[in-house]
């Protein structure tokens, strides 16, 4: 397993908790494959498009933006 497909499966392990609230709601993106989208929310949200990247959207705006080794679980949850 690659190091990026072990930092996915557990952040989208961490996710899967956060989501059970109900509150919250995460969505993975495959970049390559929905560039046109990716291409938007970078647009949209005035942010440099990196990969990987965690987005926190929050009424309209993002308030958390971090990729690669400076995505944090714990500073996720306390934007929430």
């Amino acid at each position: 397993m690659t190091n990026f497909k072990q930092a996915f499966e557990v952040m989208k392990k961490d996710f899967e908790t956060i989501q059970s609230t109900g509150e919250t709601k995460a969505y993975f993106l495959d970049l390559i494959a929905h560039r046109n989208i990716s291409d938007k929310i970078a647009n949209t949200y005035n942010v440099r498009h990196e990969s990987p990247q965690i987005l926190v959207i929050s009424n309209g705006k993002c308030i958390y933006d971090a990729s690669h080794s400076g995505i944090s679980y714990e500073e996720v949850v306390e934007q929430l």
